[in-house]
């Protein structure tokens, strides 16, 4: 009996942490963790989760806490215990990071600052495969669907990887790293439905092929519902029809002939129907026409990587894949082909010198045909991207202070040649603490927006159709690269093996940042009739200013709770320049949060029973009507046995509904963001 009694008040202390774990994360820090054993909840302790190996930093792997660089790590433990049934909302609380939504599949994501949902100054791959479109220079997030269970690791950099990855990593660098198939043996299943998720379900299969050969096949289904149109900050009566659904399908091969060589093959394919509204601009009285858009995508990719270590100090690898996209709307009909070759080698050359070096080329092929407000001239354009780099780390005291010094140098169809160097120091004064700092240059190349868009925005009511103007955002050949020169520093201490502190400031400095400059009155003629439109070309008139401090602290007071705070603040100022008119839209200096701070709670209830949760707090964007919130996400997990789970999930539990973001009406018509409860089951078998 008095056994039973210790049980109950275990479970009952561990009920009441989950009560206030958002509220007393800090009260005892000298509270040493116990050791931890076979049977503690989290797959990798916080000594554990330094040590884990990244690659998209320097392009080889190495620990995450002897990288210069601001990085942070999703474990496929943290998406395991996370709300999350897509990749954007994986990105929640990562300190540095804007994530908005402004309806089902519609997201504005970013890095330090630029947020929209045409982002264009973060580099996004999975596996290595670039997935920005060459349209705008960004992520249509909606595809981006990989298979949660499928992902090791998710690799997120804050702040410039140009030396490495090229034009387009300006702001930062997140790549979705797949499992090894040989890790992903058996049959799982996962599935739901929930109040905004009618449906959604995945199904993997892992087998072998030979004695060094692996593979896994999986397939996933969604259908997730509309919510409320978003206009000047109030929620419409009216439901929008912006739900959407789709399947996808993919493969992975993993092949080790030898103990020093790898092949990897790997594909996807997927299909979605969607449906949105749009605000369009007409000649006629009110000026603008909500029309309902109904689009579908489809594509499909294909991968090929040969890694070969021709000894401890040295190995090569070769990638190539090719990509296929088709996005089909009321105002756009798309077909993108990418073609991509990327050979790299790491050599140690001595004690003092490791030299990383690669070469990649890219053909890029697009057939675009656009519908009023929106064009595209000329229709079809093919470009290529040929780069190389090269960056040696330079071992200054073995093993305190390491310099890495490097440069991309690019050629690009549009702006010529590119050169972005960087230069970053490590220090490590002692075992649990490295101090870092580095000076950057990256820009980010024009994309075909820039070059051959106009997109009508909105009408200036005339006396009569032929009187009445239409503002519209377009093009321009001259159109120059943005420039970002970036400097940070940071500082990472383990004080003990169950806290840890990772702090991270840097200022950004931007120049020939792209505006819309306004121009007289023109007669244009597209899709059969003729109107007069006020032209607003693309130019290079504004400077731009960042200054941001990022925090995180990981902590476990007890073997069976881990909690992880994050703080994030940043501070933008825009200068126009040459004596601009610019009249963008967003104007981007008040469409990222200020300030933004999360707290994430892991705790274990029982052996079978677990509780997870993540608060956060995400500062207004006055201009747009949208006020600063606080929401919570909570899951509760049933460990039924080791190969068998099922959970209750609740997404936005303080609100009925609320805004995060306002995208271009024209392109998009926002909508609330609404609570969301939906259980799931997981079983492997």
């Amino acid at each position: 009996m008095k056994r039973n009694w210790n049980v109950m008040a275990v479970f009952g202390l561990k009920c009441f942490i989950v009560s206030f774990s958002f509220l007393v994360p800090f009260l005892n820090l000298q509270a040493e963790s116990p050791s931890k054993d076979a049977s503690d909840i989290f797959d990798i302790d916080l000594e554990g989760l330094m040590n884990i190996k990244v690659s998209s930093v320097n392009k080889k792997s190495q620990k995450m806490s002897d990288t210069a660089a601001a990085v942070y790590v999703i474990t496929s433990d943290d998406i395991a215990r996370s709300t999350a049934n897509s990749i954007p909302e994986l990105l929640r609380g990562v300190p540095g990071i804007q994530v908005a939504q402004m309806g089902p599949g519609k997201w504005a994501i970013t890095s330090r600052g630029f947020n929209n949902e045409f982002g264009d100054k973060l580099l996004v791959m999975i596996d290595g495969r670039s997935v920005y479109t060459p349209l705008f220079g960004g992520v249509f997030w909606d595809v981006q669907d990989t298979m949660l269970e499928d992902i090791d690791r998710v690799e997120i950099i804050r702040g410039p990887g140009a030396s490495v990855w090229g034009a387009n990593a300006v702001n930062g660098v997140i790549n979705i790293i797949t499992k090894n198939s040989a890790k992903t043996q058996g049959n799982l299943f996962s599935g739901g439905t929930g109040t905004e998720t009618p449906g959604f379900a995945s199904i993997r299969h892992g087998g072998t092929l030979s004695d060094n050969s692996t593979y896994r096949i999986y397939s996933k289904y969604f259908n997730r519902d509309g919510s409320k149109i978003q206009r000047g900050g109030e929620t419409t009566p009216e439901d929008s029809k912006n739900g959407y659904s789709g399947v996808q399908g993919g493969f992975r091969v993993d092949s080790t002939p030898t103990s020093s060589r790898a092949l990897t093959l790997s594909g996807d394919a997927y299909y979605q129907d969607q449906q949105s509204k749009l605000s369009v601009p007409t000649l006629i009285p009110p000026y603008v026409e909500s029309v309902e858009r109904g689009a579908s995508t489809a594509g499909g990719n294909i991968l090929a990587r040969w890694e070969e270590r021709w000894s401890d100090d040295s190995d090569s690898e070769l990638q190539v894949y090719f990509d296929r996209a088709d996005r089909s709307s009321t105002i756009i009909d798309a077909s993108i082909d990418t073609f991509d070759v990327d050979l790299q080698n790491r050599t140690k050359l001595d004690s003092v010198h490791e030299i990383v070096w690669g070469f990649d080329y890219r053909l890029v092929k697009d057939d675009i045909k656009a519908f009023f407000p929106l064009g595209m001239d000329p229709a079809s354009r093919s470009t290529t991207l040929v780069s190389g780099f090269v960056q040696d780390e330079i071992t200054l005291v073995n093993p305190s202070l390491k310099l890495t010094l490097g440069t991309k140098v690019e050629h690009n169809d549009y702006t010529g040649f590119e050169i972005q160097p960087t230069a970053r120091l490590l220090w490590a004064p002692t075992d649990s603490q490295r101090v870092w700092g580095a000076v950057s240059r990256a820009v980010r190349t024009p994309a075909r927006s820039d070059n051959d868009v106009s997109l009508g925005l909105n009408s200036i009511p005339g006396a009569t159709p032929e009187t009445t103007p239409i503002i519209s955002f377009n093009g321009n050949r001259d159109f120059n690269s943005e420039n970002l020169l970036a400097l940070e520093v940071g500082y990472r201490y383990q004080p003990k093996s169950s806290l840890y502190f990772d702090l991270t400031a840097f200022y950004n400095s931007y120049s020939d940042i792209g505006t819309y400059e306004t121009k007289g009155p023109q007669l244009t003629t597209q899709d059969g009739f003729s109107f007069l439109s006020l032209p607003s070309p693309r130019g290079n008139n504004a400077r731009v200013d960042v200054f941001g401090f990022e925090a995180l602290a990981d902590w476990e007071p007890l073997e069976w709770w881990r909690v992880q705070a994050t703080f994030s603040l940043l501070q933008i100022e825009k200068e126009i320049t040459h004596g601009s008119a610019d009249i963008s839209i967003p104007p981007l200096e008040r469409q990222n949060p200020e300030n933004q701070f999360s707290l994430r709670s892991f705790i274990d209830l029982s052996d079978t029973v677990r509780f997870d949760s993540v608060l956060r707090f995400v500062e207004g964007l006055p201009d747009y009507s949208i006020a600063s919130y606080v929401d919570l996400d909570a899951r509760l997990a049933f460990a039924i046995s080791k190969d068998l789970e099922f959970s209750v999930n609740g997404v936005n539990l303080l609100h009925d509904r609320h805004t995060e973001f306002q995208g271009v009406p024209v392109l998009t018509e926002s909508s609330g963001i609404e609570r969301a409860v939906f259980g799931k089951l997981t079983v492997k078998f």
